[in-house]
């Protein structure tokens, strides 16, 4: 979904993407012309949640794929240029940061406490397989911050012994009892080797050099 844009002057133009080819929409009312709003799909109520000046007033609106309402034009979050936003699986809520952390309820938004500092980023993404936030950092090598309280987490232990690039192993999903979800995904093998995989309760074992 596309909303906006900038021609000389801000734009309300408004545009589907089927997958194949793009299609102009006649919204019902629209919240008038704006460049450079945030928007995010709230995943649970299925709506487009868009967050803009219009008029020069920061107002909410939302899309739930046939009209356009204005849902708060007051309790907006104090977003500056640097702020980004997307939904947060794990809360449920479409969320802001910078220069605070606020979260979209579907009639206000909320500010909620974020222990530590920020990160500087260039995107904010969902991590819909992991359940979480993720921020992109902005400086090289890229840094990713998970923005989601996790109760668990994968973590890598002991030396691979590869000859080349070394296999990797990652933790797809919350790795906690009970949750059929979670998921073991090998990558970076080298074609037509063998691989051997076991699980324990204890430490790392060794084979040779390799941990």
């Amino acid at each position: 979904l596309l909303y906006g844009g900038f021609a000389g002057t801000a734009r309300a133009d408004h545009w589907r993407w089927d997958g194949a080819t793009w299609q102009q929409v006649a919204a019902v009312g629209a919240p008038g012309a704006v460049f450079g709003a945030l928007a995010a799909l709230d995943e649970v109520r299925q709506r487009t949640v868009l967050l803009g000046s219009f008029t020069g007033a920061l107002q909410t609106w939302e899309w739930d794929g046939l009209a356009w309402s204005l849902r708060d034009a007051s309790s907006h979050p104090p977003i500056s240029s640097s702020c980004r936003m997307a939904f947060d699986p794990a809360r449920g809520q479409v969320t802001t940061l910078y220069p605070a952390v606020q979260v979209w309820n579907g009639s206000l938004w909320q500010s909620v406490p974020f222990a530590g500092q920020l990160p500087a980023m260039q995107s904010l993404v969902t991590d819909t397989r992991r359940g979480g936030l993720l921020a992109l950092g902005s400086s090289g090598p890229l840094a990713v911050t998970t923005m989601t309280a996790q109760p668990a987490t994968g973590t890598v232990v002991g030396s691979a012994c590869a000859l080349v690039d070394p296999p990797s192993l990652v933790a797809l999903e919350l790795p906690a009892l009970g949750h059929s979800g979670f998921a073991l995904d090998l990558g970076t093998l080298a074609p037509g080797a063998p691989c051997v995989m076991w699980f324990g309760v204890g430490g790392p074992d060794t084979i040779g050099p390799c941990a």
